[in-house]
């Protein structure tokens, strides 16, 4: 059961969320290729925001987790999402990316990750 963060989260504070979700792949990237590097604290701050990233991921609803790892992890298009995949109005579409953004933006800032 998910607890929901009471926390004011500032425009600004998505616009971070929204770099930090468009950088997911190149972070995932970089833990998975440097493993073997000496330099293990750089990646364990990596894998921390990742493994993060994905448990605010799993606590979204189906349509909101669907859109954001569409739109930022797979760089698909809003327009191919809710014609194509979902198969929703825009208007339905733009609540549920709004609502999931503002999901991820008080999850990661309340694990002090933004």
């Amino acid at each position: 059961m998910l607890l929901e963060a009471h926390v004011e989260v500032k425009d600004g504070d998505r616009h971070r969320v929204k770099q930090l979700l468009k950088a997911y792949p190149s972070m995932k990237a970089v833990v998975d290729i440097s493993v073997w590097d000496h330099r293990v604290d750089q990646n364990a701050e990596y894998a921390g925001k990742c493994k993060a990233i994905e448990r605010a991921l799993e606590a979204l609803p189906y349509e909101g987790k669907e859109i954001l790892t569409r739109c930022f992890f797979e760089q698909k298009k809003d327009k191919y999402i809710y014609e194509f995949v979902l198969k929703i109005p825009k208007s339905t579409y733009d609540v549920y990316k709004s609502r999931a953004i503002h999901t991820m933006s008080s999850i990661l800032k309340a694990a002090n990750l933004i």
